[in-house]
């Protein structure tokens, strides 16, 4: 400011639309000027723009009496006071509130008119960019009741959010190289990424779910800001590290999570190169959780069949054959990560399912990876890990253990939830103890006799209890296999125990991996229930407790070990099956 000119004729030619006095409050020494004469200038320029809808600037100017050249200095006033630290926090929320006739003229990317004119539009677009962000800068460093006043206040306009999401991408269909500079593509992505972790989660569901082709480009377009910045990526084939940050925390923390979403994740898996692996296996682990992982959430049985069936497991697969026995640790903590979670998860339906629908493909994976990588510890443990999926995935007869096929299959017409391979096995079944609780509630009667029905462990919720019986028929199929399988095992722990078998409770923990098998004697497993143990217990068979994680997809603990987030299966086999092969 010319120290011959005093402050206030200096905010009287601004007022007036003089260019020389508008240009020279970007000067440094300008900001001398006092709330008050800012309050001004604020006022006056924020009235000059109201006139942007209907009025050419030659008109506006005509009727000021100014000079000045370009009305994109007047949005340059307004983003240099809200970016000072020295403006008044109500003088940020004045232009907030006051921005409406410019933020519809910014935003009709259609006809592009400002003042009428698609020349001061394109001049002013990158401005007004720059505004919007300063404005939700200075949001952030406010206390929590201001700031969301303003950023609702400058966010009730929906069409400002959707050109915010559209302009900070490349995926705009109709944008031109002119158009991509004056978009100023820069700011659009940082202003994104930063309203995108403001405490308003509101704000960030409606930013995150906004389309990014424009409604009167493509109505029909459902592709949403996270799938788009994942598309973006794929096509340059690389991560820009505010785009992964940006990932990270609406993927992680805010859950943005959907099909198109998933399905674009394990795209960019397969498909890109460098840093692709460990990026895209970093971000699918947390989408096969619904809600936060900070919030103690357990694997969505939907999500990770859905991932499943997206390719998933042979993406992962992949990776482990693409870095080969030299497999960098991040990729291997991650997909190792995501390996233990469809574990979790593999008994329940939906999973069940999916793993079943891709099995082949899974198989003709692991045989090229146990060809190549046969001398790699860490690699080997993790195809431990699926081929145990995949026998847990496994169909077979609940009583002679032979493996069934989709149309093998004979379910007891009861509680339709044994499976067998005849009806000679159904009716043996039966007899061998099925009768004692086919279609029955569980009670400490049957403690010691219990075969083969669910039980909720301790305070299970509704919600919980709805899903036995579909993971029950599953757990069923592989019982017996798993009795077979560690019978070495079994023996050799009874025989440390020196106790009979038919004094034995076999306890099988599939909420681990390996399966953890312990063998006790019934008096530590049912200490209040001994007596109506030893009132019921057969002395020809031999107890088996199964406990499985039963994840509902809501919160249940904060926990994965806590009781109430998982479910408990006893049933009973001949012990003298231990040393017969079935």
């Amino acid at each position: 400011m010319d120290s011959s000119q005093s402050p206030t004729n200096f905010v009287a030619l601004i007022q007036r639309g003089d260019d020389a006095a508008t240009r020279l409050y970007n000067a440094p020494d300008s900001h001398s000027l006092s709330q008050i004469q800012i309050g001004s200038i604020v006022t006056s320029v924020l009235g000059h723009l109201e006139h942007c809808e209907y009025k050419t600037f030659d008109n506006v100017m005509a009727g000021l009496g100014g000079n000045l050249v370009c009305p994109s200095r007047w949005i340059i006033n307004l983003f240099h006071f809200c970016e000072s630290t020295t403006t008044d926090e109500s003088i940020c929320l004045q232009i907030a509130k006051n921005l409406g006739p410019l933020v519809r003229c910014m935003c009709d990317d259609r006809n592009r008119l400002f003042f009428q004119s698609k020349k001061h539009w394109r001049e002013s677009i990158d401005k007004f960019a720059s505004l919007i962000l300063a404005i939700a800068t200075k949001s952030i460093a406010l206390d929590s009741s201001l700031k969301e006043e303003m950023v609702e206040t400058l966010f009730q306009n929906e069409d400002l959010l959707s050109s915010i999401v559209q302009w900070s991408n490349v995926w705009r269909k109709d944008a031109t190289l002119e158009d991509t500079r004056n978009y100023n593509i820069y700011h659009c992505g940082k202003l994104s990424a930063m309203l995108l972790v403001v405490e308003m989660p509101d704000l960030r569901e409606r930013i995150a779910s906004m389309p990014v082709v424009s409604k009167y480009d493509d109505p029909n377009c459902t592709e949403s800001y996270v799938e788009g910045l994942i598309s973006h990526m794929q096509f340059n084939n690389k991560f820009d590290q505010d785009d992964l940050r940006v990932l990270q925390h609406l993927i992680v923390d805010e859950d943005c999570v959907d099909k198109g979403v998933i399905e674009g994740m394990i795209d960019f898996g397969v498909n890109s190169t460098d840093v692709g692996p460990e990026y895209a296996a970093e971000l699918l682990f947390p989408m096969l959780f619904k809600g936060a992982l900070a919030r103690g959430n357990h694997p969505s049985d939907t999500r990770v069949a859905f991932a499943i069936r997206a390719g998933l497991i042979n993406l992962c697969l992949s990776f482990m054959v693409r870095v080969g026995g030299d497999m960098r640790s991040t990729v291997f903590s991650h997909v190792e990560a995501i390996f233990k979670s469809i574990y979790f998860v593999a008994l329940h339906k939906k999973t069940w399912k999916a793993i079943r629908h891709k099995r082949p493909d899974i198989e003709a994976k692991l045989n090229l990876l146990d060809a190549n990588i046969i001398h790699d510890v860490k690699c080997k443990e993790l195809l431990d890990m699926i081929k145990a999926i995949l026998d847990m995935n496994g169909a077979y007869c609940c009583h002679c253990n032979k493996s069934l096929g989709r149309k093998e299959r004979y379910q007891c017409g009861g509680c339709n939830r044994m499976t067998y391979c005849s009806r000679a096995c159904q009716r043996a079944d039966w007899l061998n103890g099925h009768n004692q609780a086919c279609c029955m509630e569980y009670t400490d009667d049957y403690v010691g006799k219990f075969h083969g029905r669910m039980v909720p462990f301790y305070g299970a919720d509704e919600r919980a209890v709805s899903k036995l019986t579909e993971l029950e028929i599953n757990s069923n199929m592989i019982q017996l296999k798993l009795f077979l399988d560690h019978s070495s095992t079994i023996l050799e722990q009874a025989k440390s125990l020196n106790i009979p078998l038919c004094d034995c409770v076999v306890r099988f923990e599939l909420r681990y991996y390996p399966p953890k098998v312990t063998t006790n004697h019934y008096s530590e497993c049912y200490v209040s229930t001994q007596k109506e143990y030893e009132a019921s217990r057969s002395m020809k068979n031999i107890m088996c407790v199964y406990y499985s994680y039963n994840f509902t997809g809501d919160i249940i603990s904060t926990h994965l070990e806590e009781p109430s987030s998982m479910l408990c299966m006893q049933k009973m086999f001949p012990f003298d099956w231990l040393t017969q092969k079935k």
